[in-house]
């Protein structure tokens, strides 16, 4: 996309899910893509009981037959983890299902409370706190999800610009501490401060 960032620069929710699960046995509800990132899970079926069942972006795979294998697994005692819990994403046909509906209803169906590893949860944000070695009043956060990205960074005290791009949907700014149209515009916003 043009900007200059070596891979180990990135902290994604997956990174945090993997520490989270360690050396457990884990049940990925994820895109095949996202195994890569997954490499040091031990990655398992529904029927070989997982400790984990991992919930993230699938799209057209959230099948019945895939959720009734997880829910399976939670009753029988794995936990359940979200990379994260976003109601909606924009493809480009529309709004469309993220994976925050499908971990609800998992969470309802097993009784349940997913752990988040991703936005907006504080522990996404103080983790990349800690690999910047930067305190909160020195980040800004830029994204275009007004709950996960700005309402999550602002908890933490980061600043919160908001992007009016992608999921972005007019309203979504009211808690924003900066607005811009795109991210070209970031680097004049943070020179002017508006």
């Amino acid at each position: 996309m043009g900007f200059r960032i070596r891979e180990e620069e990135i902290l994604t929710s997956a990174k945090i899910a993997a520490a989270l699960i360690g050396g457990r046995v884990c049940l990925p509800l994820v895109d095949e893509s996202l195994l890569e990132d997954l490499s040091d899970v031990r990655i398992s079926e529904a029927e070989a009981s997982p400790d984990i069942v991992l919930v993230g972006d699938l799209g057209e795979g959230f099948s019945y037959e895939r959720l009734n294998a997880a829910f399976r697994c939670l009753m029988d005692g794995a936990e359940l983890v979200a990379l994260q819990k976003n109601r909606f994403w924009r493809r480009s046909d529309g709004l469309a299902l993220d994976a925050g509906p499908f971990v609800a209803a998992l969470e309802y169906a097993s009784g349940k409370a997913a752990t988040v590893a991703g936005k907006p949860e504080e522990s996404f944000f103080q983790a990349a706190l800690d690999e910047l070695g930067l305190e909160a009043d020195a980040v800004a956060m830029v994204g275009d999800d007004a709950e996960s990205d700005v309402a999550g960074a602002k908890k933490m005290g980061i600043k919160g610009i908001q992007v009016k791009t992608g999921k972005y949907r007019p309203g979504d700014e009211s808690n924003a501490d900066l607005v811009i149209e795109s991210v070209a515009d970031l680097p004049e916003a943070l020179r002017t401060g508006s």
